[in-house]
């Protein structure tokens, strides 16, 4: 097929039936890290921040054999070092099939929280979608939905969180307060975002 720049609607419909074409939405595998040993920290330094504005993020199994909560610190030398400073923000609605709801809200802290949380033994998944990481002019934002099984009950959180400092960010770090975890954790690019 030669090409002058303008693809006819059959080429185009050729090379995304090869894969060769990319579409809106179209997620890029950046990176999986499948957490078998006990860790306290997975660092994500590869996220292709030029290239994607919309990274997802997914949470598989994710275990801890004593309570704690699962943070997320972001990056704006390469994961040389994360973030501290009082500015992350993020409001939270969490619920339970008992009945149980509520909300969790955190301003100016050093660090998302809350992402996952508390419950020993009991796997953890879900989702998180991050905005503007690579962009020097804009905040970066973030959004999740997690679930976990406790007491006999499903439970769900889902929020927002925002980092208000104009920054280009370009690693973060998830970690546990004081215990080792295990699970998997996978960094995708949208396409086109």
């Amino acid at each position: 097929m030669s090409n002058k720049g303008i693809y006819s609607p059959k080429d185009t419909k050729f090379l995304m039936d090869m894969e060769q074409y990319p579409r809106l939405g179209q997620l890029e595998l950046i990176e999986t890290k499948n957490l078998t040993s006990s860790v306290n920290s997975a660092d994500f330094v590869n996220i292709k921040e030029g290239i994607f504005n919309c990274h997802l993020v997914t949470f598989n199994d994710m275990e801890w054999g004593t309570a704690d909560t699962f943070y997320c610190r972001l990056s704006d030398d390469g994961g040389v070092t994360f973030e501290s400073g009082s500015n992350y923000s993020g409001a939270q609605q969490y619920g339970s099939a008992s009945g149980s709801y509520g909300e969790s809200r955190r301003s100016n802290t050093d660090k998302w929280d809350r992402l996952l949380q508390n419950q020993a033994n009991n796997a953890h998944s879900g989702y998180m979608i991050m905005y503007n990481l690579g962009d020097a002019n804009r905040f970066s934002f973030a959004t999740q939905h997690t679930i976990n099984w406790s007491s006999g009950n499903v439970q769900f959180k889902y929020g927002s969180h925002v980092y208000n400092s104009a920054r280009k960010i370009n690693a973060f770090r998830f970690y546990t307060a004081s215990y080792a975890f295990t699970g998997s954790i996978s960094v995708y690019g949208m396409r086109f975002s």
